[in-house]
């Protein structure tokens, strides 16, 4: 086996997840214009692909036991794959309902991505067990590099086409890596830990672990969320009114501050404890969410946007590594329960803000001012689970 190929093939699937991730983020206005839907029925297009992905997250790592991990993420590629075409293919179908399809198909590509990431994630440590932070870091980097580039090729492609043509895009990009990924080989892995009833019942009695999983929850909530409405808001704002490529651009700005947070944010937790970090990130995340919507001048529309992105960038990585401080004999467990959270967050709060976005006037502004509430959930809730010194050392468990 060629190790630091099976890597790169293992490195450009997060790109392929960031790929269909962003991708209705960008579209999402289009598609309501397209299928003429509420805020409520384009928050259900983002819940349903959530959806997928908590289900598969959930099950994906339960099936790579018995079937290997290789063959999981194969599968998982082509749920996607599919999935992606025949959601940019909807339109153009007439015997039934386009948007209810839409639904469908769009929980295939949020199931197929919910494999992928969470298996791509436990075969990446297998293959580095000393390392895995290190590489673990790299992977999301990469997750980071694709929402970056997604953005801008698929503002051209609507300007060139329209909204479909991105998803045609994604899915032959995820073909072409589920081809390249087949012919790669990779070694078998039988994983050390099995579950019993025991175990599970210890560790979901444990007021930490559910507290972890909230933060993870209003997290991914609040930042699906924001991606989700950001476009849109920069399209009908009339302090804006941007064109799709320009409000499209404001994804990459995002996300190229999650690149470079991301980088960083390791080096603060090695400082600090990560009580301080996440507690200054959720802050200083909710004042960014807030000074956005109250701005009407571009450029510090931008920097309300690339701080909003420094502050939330490492905190997904952060609130996971807390988990397993907390929980270091399982995990694993842990880390498959709190991805899972994740995606009920991206299920529920980015509905929510469709909704309030329903509301006449203020809507929108409401809705992705609603991100705050969820940031400084997380502030609380770290308060109350970490306790200590605020400005102490790394915490370690005993």
């Amino acid at each position: 086996m060629n190790k630091r190929r099976a890597t790169f093939l293992l490195f450009l699937i997060f790109v392929s997840c960031a790929f269909y991730s962003l991708s209705l983020q960008k579209v999402l206005f289009n598609i309501g214009q397209t299928y003429k839907l509420s805020g409520a029925q384009k928050g259900n297009l983002v819940s349903a692909s959530s959806l997928g992905f908590v289900l598969a997250t959930l099950t994906g790592g339960y099936l790579s036991e018995f079937l290997g991990k290789k063959p999981i993420i194969a599968i998982g590629s082509i749920f996607s794959v599919i999935g992606s075409f025949l959601f940019g293919y909807a339109p153009n179908i007439k015997l039934i309902s386009p948007y209810h399809l839409s639904l469908f198909f769009i929980f295939l590509v949020g199931a197929g991505t919910g494999v992928m990431d969470g298996v791509t994630n436990a075969l990446i440590v297998d293959l580095y067990p000393e390392k895995k932070s290190l590489y673990l870091n790299l992977s999301h980097a990469f997750f980071a590099i694709g929402a970056i580039i997604e953005p801008i090729i698929a503002g051209y492609l609507i300007k060139w086409f329209n909204w479909s043509w991105v998803y045609y895009f994604v899915a032959m990009f995820g073909l072409l890596i589920l081809i390249l990924f087949s012919f790669q080989k990779f070694p078998s892995f039988k994983d050390e830990q099995k579950l019993n009833v025991e175990i599970i019942r210890k560790i979901v009695s444990k007021r930490d672990f559910w507290g972890l999983n909230l933060c993870i929850a209003l997290y991914v909530g609040a930042e699906i969320g924001f991606g989700s409405w950001l476009v849109e808001y920069l399209q009908v704002n009339n302090n804006f009114e941007l064109s799709q490529m320009s409000a499209g651009m404001f994804l990459s700005y995002f996300w190229i501050a999650m690149l470079i947070g991301r980088f960083l944010y390791g080096f603060l937790v090695e400082r600090f404890s990560y009580k301080t970090v996440l507690s200054f990130s959720s802050l200083g995340g909710a004042l960014s969410s807030l000074g956005f919507i109250f701005v009407n001048h571009l450029y510090l529309a931008i920097a309300f946007v690339v701080l909003y992105g420094l502050f939330l960038s490492g905190m997904f990585a952060t609130i996971i590594s807390l988990g397993t401080e907390k929980f270091p004999r399982y995990s694993g467990v842990i880390t498959g329960a709190m991805v899972a959270s994740g995606g009920i967050g991206g299920a529920i709060f980015p509905n929510i803000i469709g909704r309030i976005a329903d509301i006449e006037k203020w809507g929108l502004e409401l809705g992705l001012g609603s991100c705050a509430l969820y940031l400084l959930g997380i502030f609380i809730i770290i308060l109350m689970i970490t306790g200590g010194n605020l400005y102490g050392s790394k915490e370690r468990s005993k």
